[in-house]
């Protein structure tokens, strides 16, 4: 067997820019876990109280917080499939976004500066969907099926 060959069967290990993201990704399920922990003691309230926008965003943030611990999973085992799921995965971050700003708008409310970090925040889960796209080394760490 060649040496080529041998390193075509094994995965590369995670480094570079996809351990940034795999940092990104274990501090953003923090933030999630933290976001839902503060929501359930009032959950029935706030649907209750919101429009259906409110509710899609509240809803997002629990389905965030169990897909992105599924992803830190997949991740480091290096499952074959995980880039795509990440690739979806930042999609829907993106909507949910989207969503917010248009639930704003649409109350006249003034958009609060955390919601500029917020659009920061989708840029940058626009470049790592290119970055998992193109990659080379993602498609030579993500070997396993």
């Amino acid at each position: 067997m060649s040496n080529n060959e041998a390193n075509e069967l094994y995965p590369k290990p995670i480094g570079g820019w996809l351990l940034v993201y795999l940092i990104a990704l274990l501090i953003s399920e923090a933030m999630y876990i933290s976001g839902v922990i503060r929501l359930l003691p009032d959950l029935t309230n706030l649907i209750e109280e919101r429009n259906w926008i409110q509710n899609v965003i509240v809803l997002g943030t629990f389905i965030k917080t169990l897909i992105a611990g599924l992803l830190l999973l997949l991740f480091i085992s290096k499952k074959s499939y995980a880039p795509r799921l990440i690739i979806i995965f930042e999609v829907f971050c993106i909507a949910i976004r989207i969503l917010t700003y248009i639930d704003s708008y649409s109350r006249g409310q003034i958009l609060p500066n955390s919601y500029h970090l917020s659009i920061l925040v989708g840029g940058i889960s626009i470049i790592w969907i290119f970055y998992f796209l193109k990659s080379n080394r993602v498609k030579e760490t993500f070997i396993n099926g």
